[in-house]
């Protein structure tokens, strides 16, 4: 029986499932189902109840046959799993005369699994016992792994310590569990490619190192390659076919002294059934609604507001598949459509020896594509074309007035005009026989005056929309560019009115609904003032009572997000803020509430950009 491959707990080292068998201790971070065979800590990426079926044909009729089921909760993930070892027909003489005897050799394992993922780390372990029968000899035993990972997309790594336990004493020897270090490190990018890299160092001082390569195609067809080298070397390959909730995989490995084994896998996962959510099914067909307005935008080629369509659809629905793709392929289009317009304002420049303006166009079409040759050229051009501009051509221009004048181009290219306009105006005051400041003068003033155009139309637009803040936050942008400005001076006045008569109208409306036990609604309301009034006590005190109390409860926060996602779409993104704020106050795991709230900030961020 020396040829026999289970002499004492070497069963252990027979892979237990196709991609273990493939990629071995490179199993230990990957994101590859069934990797919580190398890494307990791994079985928390299993999203639903699954049920793992593995088959292993070894050499000399040796088999290998595994079943493990796992559970995820809130709490963790919980697994229990058993596995059988077996070969059939075995010989054995006690003495070389004598006539062969005939017996089996088995191996029988059960254990149970439990991992818990917090933030980015993922910790986990099992337990298991086994009986074992070899001849006429019999032992029972325990052993147990743990593991830990740590995932930051698209990286993570793991580490697991395995098969630790007691020795099993089979006959009259004590044979050690095969107990080893695994670490590995896996790359899993959006692309349908991953690879997965791992070590793994045994207590009887063995080593092995290995590496494997898995692709999809067609979504359904899974291929993967790998192999290691060390005590254990191999090479091997494999494919699975993913069907829904089915996935079946095969994998050959060739391994030195052993030959070619097969491995067989069948996944089942039991997702739970979706309850018919009305409200989901309205965000959806919402969700789809702008998706086909965006469809429409694209073939006008009207990318900008093809742009707005598809971030509205996604936040309706961030899961829209048509979206994402409508969103990217509409904010590829708008960019290159914005290069092409600025290039061609920055050529019009040149021609009329606008060479400030110039520059600020090639700068701008620089933010959007870093590498674009024209751009890159043009401002290389201009930046020589200053060189030459009477205030910088004329001869011992004093030191000051030289930073003044750069100082005031930088603020220029960054369309901070009236910081370019200061700048300008000191060497005026200070350095009055430099006469070529002038133009800079009347450039600066003539490029601050449309700005200040162009926010007052703003502001003007979101008053008609009815995004009184946001009027009021652009009015207050325009009155730091010129205090002076009658016409943002009397919309602010108008404004503040507006928003004062507002708010008296949704204080009475937000208490009756608060007294009627209506708290969504309340919720809703509360948060719409402090949208408009940050500071208003009253909003404030009953907002305080709802979150204190809990009187929100989790069968409110559908109707909040309909309401957030309301305000989202009509661009008042301050109470979109603060109801998914207040969501998240009630449950932080509210799907897909972080995102769009995110989302409201970086739209919100962009509003307030001078």
């Amino acid at each position: 029986m020396a040829g026999v491959p289970s002499q004492g707990v070497r069963e252990f080292l027979i892979p237990t499932s196709p991609i273990s068998a493939l990629y071995g201790e490179a199993l230990v971070a990957s994101h590859e189902c069934g990797a919580f065979f190398a890494n307990p800590a791994l079985a928390v990426r299993e999203p639903y109840p699954c049920v793992h079926l593995a088959h292993t044909e070894w050499f000399a009729s040796t088999r290998r046959e595994r079943v493990d089921f796992l559970l995820p909760k809130t709490w963790g993930t919980l697994g229990i799993g058993a596995s059988g070892f077996h070969v059939w027909d075995l010989e054995h003489r006690d003495d070389p005369d004598d006539d062969p005897e005939t017996f089996s050799a088995y191996n029988t394992d059960l254990v149970i699994r439990y991992a818990r993922g917090i933030g980015r780390f993922a910790l986990g372990a099992e337990a298991g016992v086994f009986l074992q029968r070899i001849y006429e000899y019999s032992a029972a035993g325990f052993h147990g792994s743990l593991g830990a990972s740590f995932n930051k997309k698209p990286f993570s790594v793991g580490l697991s310590i395995i098969n630790l336990g007691p020795s099993v004493k089979l006959s009259t020897e004590a044979t050690p569990l095969p107990s080893r270090v695994q670490l590995g490190a896996a790359w899993n990018p959006s692309l349908p490619l991953n690879i997965q890299t791992g070590l793994s160092y045994a207590f009887d001082g063995s080593f092995n190192a290995s590496a494997g390569i898995g692709g999809v195609l067609f979504k359904i067809l899974h291929l993967h390659a790998g192999g290691g080298y060390g005590t254990r070397p191999r090479i091997g390959a494999g494919a699975s076919l993913e069907f829904k909730h089915l996935q079946i995989a095969y994998c050959a490995v060739l391994r030195p002294g052993i030959g070619l084994s097969h491995h067989i896998g069948v996944n089942l996962i039991f997702p739970p059934r979706q309850r018919e959510d009305p409200l989901m099914i309205a965000m959806i067909q919402t969700s789809q609604t702008f998706v086909e307005n965006g469809k429409r935008d694209m073939l006008n080629r009207d990318y900008q507001h093809a742009l707005q369509q598809f971030d509205l659809a996604l936040v309706w629905y961030p899961d829209n598949p048509e979206a994402q793709a409508g969103y990217n392929e509409a904010l590829a289009k708008e960019r290159e459509l914005q290069v092409s317009l600025h290039l061609d304002a920055a050529r019009a420049y040149r021609e009329t020896e606008g060479y400030l303006d110039a520059l600020r166009e090639y700068e701008f079409v620089l933010s959007l594509a870093p590498d674009n040759a024209l751009a890159l050229s043009g401002r290389t051009d201009m930046q020589l074309e200053m060189e030459q501009i009477p205030i910088l051509a004329r001869g011992q221009l004093p030191e000051d007035a030289v930073r003044l004048f750069e100082a005031g181009v930088e603020a220029f290219h960054n369309d901070r005009f009236k910081e370019a306009l200061a700048y300008w105006q000191e060497i005026k005051e200070r350095f009055t026989y430099i006469e070529e400041i002038d133009p800079f003068l009347d450039l600066a003033a003539e490029r601050r005056d449309e700005k200040i155009d162009s926010l007052l139309l703003d502001s003007y637009a979101a008053r008609e929309g009815g995004a009184l803040r946001q009027a009021l936050e652009l009015v207050e942008q325009v009155l730091k560019i010129d205090p002076t400005e009658r016409r943002a001076h009397t919309h602010r006045e108008e404004l503040t009115s507006l928003i004062h008569r507002r708010t008296s109208d949704l204080l009475v409306e937000a208490i009756e609904h608060f007294d009627s036990r209506r708290y969504e609604l309340a919720a809703e309301t509360f948060n719409r003032i402090l949208a408009l009034e940050p500071a208003n006590p009253i909003a404030q005190r009953y907002l305080n009572r709802l979150q204190k109390e809990e009187r929100l409860k989790h069968k409110d926060l559908g109707q909040l997000n309909v309401s957030a996602t309301n305000a989202y779409t009509s661009g008042d993104y301050e109470t979109a803020i603060r109801i998914w704020e207040q969501i998240l106050a009630v449950d932080s795991t509210f799907a897909n509430v972080q995102r769009n709230l995110e989302r409201a900030r970086r739209k919100k961020n962009m509003l307030r950009s001078p």
